[in-house]
């Protein structure tokens, strides 16, 4: 990593259960060079309070949640999302959850399209359905015309498929991001 270069942290950031815990994993992510962008992901229990996680950054790290981030030539947007309403055993819970998900993703959405700059979204949870076809999710990526989104949240044998790395969908280009899928490498890439 330099100092040019933008880190997307696609969910999943520590194993804390605390804030306090948390501190020596945010001071490590904190310490890289470069701007580093991150979303909640589902294992992140220490996330309880967005003006307490944002307390812990600098002005290189950021936290996304309802908004965005403009980082160099691209404006950064995203959300932890949910499992797709696909999924086995989706109930009304989750579908409460999706809901807020979907909102908090079309806020970021709303708030990256003012810049006028490329958009890249990060989301946790892949945001198309278990067959690798539409979703409310992709289809609000699509409305803003969104070039690339990078996801996390898969783990083990299904993290090592090519099934899942580099989906293309209407022209959207889906990256799985996580740290099964990279081997807990970097992965440099083009993100237009």
């Amino acid at each position: 990593m330099e100092e040019n270069d933008a880190v997307a942290i696609c969910g999943d950031i520590s194993w804390a259960m605390k804030y306090d815990e948390f501190e020596p994993d945010i001071s490590a992510i904190r310490s890289l060079p470069g701007k580093k962008v991150m979303i909640r992901g589902n294992h992140d229990y220490w996330h309880t309070s967005l003006a307490k996680t944002r307390a812990m950054l600098d002005g290189n790290t950021f936290f996304l949640q309802n908004d965005c981030v403009e980082i160099g030539g691209a404006v950064f947007a995203g959300t932890r999302g949910w499992q797709q309403e696909d999924a086995d055993h989706f109930d009304s819970n989750d579908r409460k959850i999706y809901d807020r998900e979907l909102g908090r993703l079309r806020m970021s959405l709303e708030a990256a399209a003012k810049k006028k700059k490329p958009i890249v979204v990060l989301t946790h949870f892949p945001p198309f359905s278990r067959s690798f076809s539409e979703s409310p999710f992709t289809e609000l990526v699509e409305k803003y015309e969104v070039p690339t989104v990078l996801y996390g949240h898969i783990h083990g044998t299904a993290a090592l498929s090519k099934e899942y790395a580099n989906v293309k969908l209407n022209g959207i280009r889906y990256v799985l991001t996580s740290c099964d899928h990279l081997r807990f490498s970097l992965k440099e890439m083009d993100i237009f």
